[in-house]
């Protein structure tokens, strides 16, 4: 066919001036499109795999590679408009009459996050939450007064959270109890609200039939003991100890924390801002370093 005649032409050609402007919405189209170019071709790839069924494959790698993985067609645009509801319930997109969608500020510091799930490592330091729960907004108050209050050690760990690396055959760490009450340290606090905040969003992703796989929601506390101890200066031995990893995981584990710890401090006001500052440039030490 001539493409000026395909009936998807008008509907890509919208999709590549969007990306050619940079708005907002060329990030949504980027999504949708599993990283290919949106062409006419593509979007009817889409429509018949939707109607079909099928689901087509293209094989990866040099000749006699045997990896195969699914092309990206109707699936991303499912999973788009599923993650566009949820951006919309945590406020961070706002639909106008005509159907057209405007960025919030909570918009804006999701957007500013360059990780796996964006939505998770602000909801963890309580900047966004379920706009329809009143549970949801005390418990994201609570973490924002609890991040506020972290130490070095503690933003380390907290950032941690999302990193997701297993400890191998090292310890977890648990929230210690006084008198039968959860420690009331900050961090332990901020880690109870970081729980529930995780898993809320991950019901919410679920309910929207959300790749989880693509969009993991959940944190682990396998490195909160080794980040803690390598922020407040300890020798790295000692923190491969509380981990059992191998030195090289760790250091580019650790490496990850940093880079949280930078994003979050762009996202961030107030005195939590120059401790996670303090934190980066406590665990970007060698062997750990920023690439």
């Amino acid at each position: 066919k001539i493409v000026d005649a395909h009936p998807f032409s008008r509907a890509a050609d919208i999709a590549k001036e969007e990306q050619a402007r940079g708005t907002p919405e060329a990030g949504y189209v980027k999504v949708a499109g599993g990283g290919r170019e949106i062409t006419p071709e593509y979007l009817r790839e889409c429509v018949g795999s939707r109607f079909s069924g099928k689901k087509k494959t293209r094989r990866k790698g040099g000749k006699g590679d045997s990896v195969v993985s699914s092309l990206p067609h109707v699936d991303s645009w499912s999973s788009f408009l599923a993650l566009l509801k949820i951006l919309e319930r945590y406020g961070c997109v706002v639909a106008s009459p005509n159907d057209k969608y405007a960025v919030t500020m909570k918009g804006d510091l999701v957007g500013a996050i360059n990780w796996d799930n964006p939505l998770l490592a602000t909801s963890l330091l309580g900047l966004t939450w379920d706009l329809s729960s009143k549970a949801d907004e005390k418990n994201a108050e609570r973490i924002r007064e609890a991040v506020a209050q972290m130490s070095v050690g503690d933003a380390a760990a907290f950032a941690s959270l999302v990193v997701a690396e297993h400890s191998g055959g090292g310890e977890y760490y648990e929230p210690k109890r006084k008198g039968g009450e959860d420690d009331d340290s900050p961090f332990s606090q901020a880690l109870a609200g970081a729980m529930k905040a995780a898993s809320k969003l991950g019901k919410t992703q679920s309910s929207e039939a959300v790749d989880l796989s693509e969009n993991p929601c959940s944190v682990s506390t396998a490195l909160v003991l080794a980040s803690r101890l390598w922020a407040e200066g300890s020798d790295f031995e000692d923190c491969q100890a509380a981990t059992g990893m191998q030195a090289g995981d760790l250091a580019r584990a650790l490496t990850r924390v940093g880079d949280v710890l930078r994003q979050w401090s762009d996202v961030v006001d107030g005195d939590f801002k120059a401790v996670a500052l303090k934190a980066r440039d406590s665990v970007l030490r060698e062997p750990v370093i920023e690439t």
